[in-house]
């Protein structure tokens, strides 16, 4: 959905999923496959460095944009940087 937010729903095959929701803030739910579940909302500016028990790392920084940069265990590269829009750069 690309409109005032965007939308995306990638299921990683190390199961981890993704559901960011871009709009005035922003929703994250991963689930990772370990059974932990995050539910942040991000408004202002947050900086988020967890590293997960499954070897996942995220490194969100959150101010007037998003960014993205975990690399997943699994190989998976995410590189999002979202201002006015927002860019994908999976590597798979």
């Amino acid at each position: 959905v690309l409109s005032s937010g965007v939308y995306f729903v990638p299921v990683l095959s190390s199961g981890v999923l993704f559901d960011p929701v871009f709009s005035s803030g922003v929703l994250f739910e991963l689930v990772m496959s370990s059974g932990v579940l995050f539910d942040p909302v991000l408004s202002s500016g947050v900086l988020f460095d967890p590293v997960l028990s499954s070897g996942v790392l995220f490194d969100p920084v959150m101010s007037s944009g998003v960014l993205f940069d975990p690399l997943l265990s699994s190989g998976v590269l995410f590189e999002p940087v979202m201002s006015s829009g927002v860019l994908f750069e999976p590597v798979m």
